[in-house]
């Protein structure tokens, strides 16, 4: 329906004809050419010409300040095409069009306006021009007009109407024309009328006004305008100028930007919310979150980062932030249902047990060169420091047990949170189906810690409070599954686990610190031969210096043999191999994971249409929100958080007036902290 672009374009002043694309006026150019051999076609339209001459010396850039503004998808993917596999890829219409770009592009009065696209076309209008001599004419242009539709309001007012319950998977119930498009881009020359429906499968949409209806796409979406309906878009991005009252906006995995944001019911990002200006109330959510100006207010839940230059609160405009631990599809409204819950609890279940793994792969790593440096600096020191090895090692010992706490208590942290967040969102029932986590999970992923600490019992002993600890943490285990457990119980153990965390945590800080001035010690007494340490890694200089030992025999350096037989430097040889075998051993575990996790993804993506995300980003830390605050922001730890007048203390901070000095403030274990 290309020629729905020649009737919109043929009537246009001289003043609107000029915000039409490049793109786009190369389609109508290319569309009469193409009908050269067809004198009722040329005659039809033969005022293009003219208007190709017009637009060619009023075309000028954008008027509008949007962030919405690619709309030109078919220039874009030929262009990529040309690149990636030159002009035998391409059909003669295609190429054809992109002769007309390049002449259009030389044509402009305003000679830098698109000087990229010449540049790249000029590369290869010989080749252009060889490929169009070589390939019959097809008139109508029948490859683009495949891969782009163009529409008017007109178009979707005409659409037959119809009663939806389910928008996209999400409850937006309503009746009136439904325009769907089945393969391909859409393009609505116009607005997206109050309502309209307009389902956009495997394409993208672009919209030149607003949208006030509903609109859906599998690719991304760009609106020039304001977004003051609903729009939601599977795979892709969603640009607009601004998102305002009453929008519902949702990328499930992609993004979202805008200029401004005022009042939305909810704007929602798998990934990132931009916004370039200021956000005035609303609700939003994302795993990151970025308004370039201030914050009036509203509602703001991010997993990752949130920043502002200022975060501003009043009485009638206050403002709650929650730093949320993940996100999922029930965020945005969109309810699984039995089959997909099922899955959506194994894939939460596996990037959880995937967290685990790689902590323990760290943790097993660390201990590893912590005992290595001890072997080390313990086999270069010039007189006799057996005691102090010996208690470094001790300190190390007992870190190695507090880590393996600190990681039982934080799977059943995680547990009780999504157990909570269960009974709030089915109003105070568990359901019956699995829906984020399984009753077998905190079972097998506490056991397996366990057996690790019994393989540690190795390297030392297993201190009484650790054993008694894990006696209480599956008493805390059976209680938290327990069927009549209801939101005020569930709440209360996940406070008595976190401040439990907290508890276990300053140990782990002492130790460290413990560890640090024992290694200074062994290092102040070492003989000073630590070539390579700076770059090499503890474990391998340790390997080394031991090769080298036996190969020169043990009766060459008698101090360094009588060393290697201490007790000091064979704990610390037993802790760095089976420490090694333990990083080994959860390295093949994650492996195992990932393919599990990207066979459970590629199921909810063709059964479910749910995209999910496949991997954790480690590199983020711990949920933060930066900027100035006023004072009274309040910050949460947990969405359920929101509706408790007194939530217990440390998982909601209210913020002090902060001036004009940026803060910082993170979630750490389930409670809200201020990074210095």
């Amino acid at each position: 329906m290309l020629d729905r672009l020649l009737e919109y374009v043929l009537p246009l002043p001289e003043e609107r004809l000029s915000r039409i694309s490049l793109q786009d006026m190369a389609l109508c150019w290319a569309w009469h050419d193409s009908y050269a051999e067809d004198p009722l076609q040329q005659q039809l339209w033969a005022a293009i010409p003219a208007i190709v001459s017009t637009w060619s010396s009023c075309a000028g850039k954008p008027t509008i300040v949007t962030e919405g503004r690619r709309h030109q998808w078919i220039l874009r993917e030929l262009i990529d095409t040309l690149q990636s596999n030159g002009v035998m890829a391409l059909a003669w219409d295609e190429t054809y069009f992109l002769c007309r770009v390049h002449d259009l592009t030389n044509n402009v009065k305003d000679a830098g306006l698109f000087e990229r696209v010449r540049s790249i076309l000029g590369n290869h209008r010989i080749s252009l021009d060889s490929r169009v001599r070589g390939l019959l004419l097809r008139p109508g242009l029948p490859i683009l007009s495949d891969r782009l539709h163009v529409v008017t309001s007109e178009d979707l007012m005409r659409a037959r109407p119809r009663e939806i319950k389910l928008f996209a998977g999400i409850a937006k119930p309503g009746r009136g024309p439904v325009f769907t498009h089945k393969s391909g881009h859409l393009k609505i020359l116009d607005s997206v009328p109050e309502n309209c429906t307009v389902v956009v499968e495997n394409g993208s949409c672009s919209v030149e006004g607003f949208v006030m209806g509903k609109l859906a796409a599998t690719q991304h979406c760009e609106v020039q305008e304001n977004i003051s309906g609903v729009v939601v878009v599977r795979q892709g991005d969603i640009r607009a100028r601004n998102i305002i009252v009453r929008a519902y906006v949702v990328s499930k995995w992609g993004n979202v930007f805008c200029m401004n944001a005022e009042s939305p019911d909810l704007v929602f990002a798998g990934n990132e919310i931009r916004v370039e200006t200021s956000a005035l109330m609303g609700r939003y959510v994302a795993d990151k979150i970025r308004v370039k100006g201030d914050i009036h207010g509203g509602l703001f839940e991010a997993a990752s980062l949130l920043t502002a230059a200022r975060f501003r609160r009043s009485e009638v405009r206050d403002l709650s932030i929650v730093l949320r631990r993940e996100l999922s599809c029930t965020d945005y409204g969109e309810e699984p249902g039995p089959d997909a819950s099922k899955y959506l609890g194994r894939a939460a279940r596996l990037r959880r047990q995937l967290g685990n793994e790689r902590t323990a792969i760290d943790y097993a790593n660390q201990e590893a060169e912590h005992a290595a440096s001890c072997a080390l600096v313990y086999l270069n020191s010039v007189e006799n420091m057996h005691p102090i090895a010996e208690r470094l090692h001790k300190a190390e010992h007992r870190l190695a047990l507090v880590n393996r706490i600190v990681s039982a208590m934080q799977t059943l942290a995680v547990m009780a949170e999504d157990r909570l967040n269960q009974v709030v969102r089915h109003s105070g029932s568990i359901p019956d189906i699995p829906d984020i986590t399984t009753a077998e999970e905190p079972f097998s992923q506490l056991d397996a810690i366990h057996a690790e600490l019994a393989g540690i019992k190795d390297e030392g002993q297993l201190d009484r409070d650790v054993n008694d600890e894990f006696v209480e943490l599956s008493a805390l285990k059976e209680r938290l599954l327990n069927a009549t457990a209801d939101q005020r119980r569930i709440a209360a153990l996940l406070m008595q686990i976190r401040e439990k965390i907290a508890k276990w945590r300053r140990e782990r800080d002492e130790l460290t610190q413990t560890i640090g001035y024992y290694e200074k010690e062994l290092q102040n007494a070492s003989n000073g031969e630590n070539s390579g340490r700076a770059t090499r890694s503890n474990v391998h200089l340790l390997r080394r210096l031991l090769a080298t030992v036996r190969e020169r025999g043990m009766g060459s350096d008698e101090a360094i043999a009588k060393k290697l037989q201490s007790v000091p430097m064979r704990m610390a040889l037993r802790t760095v191999n089976n420490s090694l075998s333990r990083a080994s051993t959860h390295e093949t575990n994650v492996a195992a994971l990932q393919r599990d996790l990207a066979d459970v993804a590629q199921l909810l993506r063709k059964d479910f249409q749910i995209i999910i995300s496949e991997g954790i980003d480690r590199s983020q830390g711990a949920p933060r929100v930066s900027g100035c605050f006023d004072a009274r922001v309040r910050i949460y730890a947990d969405p359920f958080l929101l509706n408790e007048p007194q939530p217990p203390a440390g998982s909601c901070v209210l913020t002090p007036e902060s001036g004009e000095s940026p803060r910082t403030y993170c979630r750490q274990d389930g409670f809200i902290v201020e990074m210095k």
